[in-house]
C-alpha cells in the first residue's frame, strides 16, 4: 500500500440575504444551534465548511437556516481549487506503514 497526504483547498464565494440575519435570527440561532453571536463571519465560515463537505447546496434545507436559497438568499459559488501533496508527510506516512513492529523483549 501507498499513501499520500494530499490539501485540497477550495474558495467559495457565498451569497446571503443580510436582511434575513435579523436579531430575532441571531436569538434563535444561537440558541439552538451554536453560540455565534451576531457575527455574520462565522456563518459565512460554517456555511462554507458545510458546502465543501458536501453537505449542503443552494436549494438544501439546513436546520438554523431553513430553505438556503429562499428562505436565507444564500447562495454558493466555487470559484477556485487548489490540490496540493505534501511530499514530508507523504514519506512520513509511508515511512510509518512500511515499518515493522519491533519485537517485545
Amino acid at each position: 500500500m501507498v499513501k499520500a497526504v494530499v490539501t485540497v483547498t477550495k474558495t467559495v464565494e457565498i451569497t446571503i440575504d443580510a436582511t434575513k440575519m435579523t436579531p430575532k435570527f441571531f436569538q434563535e440561532f444561537n440558541e439552538c444551534i451554536d453560540d455565534f453571536g451576531e457575527d455574520i463571519d462565522l456563518h459565512f465560515m460554517h456555511l462554507a465548511r458545510m458546502h465543501v463537505l458536501g453537505q449542503v447546496d443552494d436549494d438544501d434545507f439546513l436546520e438554523g437556516y431553513g430553505n438556503l436559497r429562499s428562505d436565507m438568499g444564500i447562495e454558493f459559488k466555487e470559484t477556485d481549487t487548489d490540490v496540493e501533496l505534501d511530499r514530508y508527510l507523504t514519506r512520513v506516512a509511508n515511512e510509518r506503514a512500511t515499518a515493522t513492529p519491533q519485537a517485545e523483549g
